[in-house]
């Protein structure tokens, strides 16, 4: 098994660590808060979300509600994104234009 850590910065503050556990069948991830002072003391180095890489799907070990406050979302957006990045072959990139109609 291969292990890495990963910080993430936002406006230069590290806020996040991500945790990649690699093996030949799977490529496990986990979000923790940061052991950051902009965190509260109970709070720093707290699990946040899981997610493993199976190979055909992406299972998170979280269960993902249907509404969900801002933050939530956010950290579901930066573990999604790390995922994405760190793998490279999951899908196509995309990109958003404003339609104008003529």
């Amino acid at each position: 098994m291969k292990t890495e850590n990963y910080a993430i910065l936002a406006d230069g503050n590290h806020e996040y660590d991500i945790t990649v556990h690699q093996t030949d069948e799977s490529t496990s991830y986990e979000m923790r808060y940061s052991n950051s002072p902009i965190w509260s003391s109970h709070t720093r180095g707290e699990h946040i979300l899981s997610a493993t890489d199976h190979g055909n799907g992406i299972k998170f070990t979280e269960k993902i509600k249907r509404s969900m406050d801002y933050d939530n979302f956010t950290e579901l957006r930066v573990l999604m994104n790390f995922i994405q990045d760190f793998d490279g072959n999951i899908s196509q990139e995309y990109k958003t234009f404003k339609q104008i109609n003529s």
